[in-house]
């Protein structure tokens, strides 16, 4: 699996389940940066040269997107 496809999996499979949660509550937050980071997630656009996957300008667009359409706090 992509890069992308990875992390809309997660944000459907583990962020939106507790998308309202993430919204009200700094632990949630907390949880869910952790899982965006212990995935790989905060860095998408990071030179491979420099350990990031690097994705395209169009997959971290829509990777934003879907952000902010699972947890607006998130986003």
């Amino acid at each position: 699996m992509n890069v992308l496809g990875h992390a809309l999996e997660l944000l459907r499979n583990e962020i939106a389940p507790r998308a309202q949660q993430i919204d009200r509550d700094a632990d949630a937050m907390r949880w869910a940066l952790g899982r965006m980071c212990d995935e790989g997630l905060m860095a998408m656009r990071r030179p491979a040269r420099f350990g990031g996957p690097e994705v395209s300008e169009e997959d971290f667009r829509v990777f934003q997107e879907s952000v902010a359409r699972t947890s607006g706090a998130l986003a």
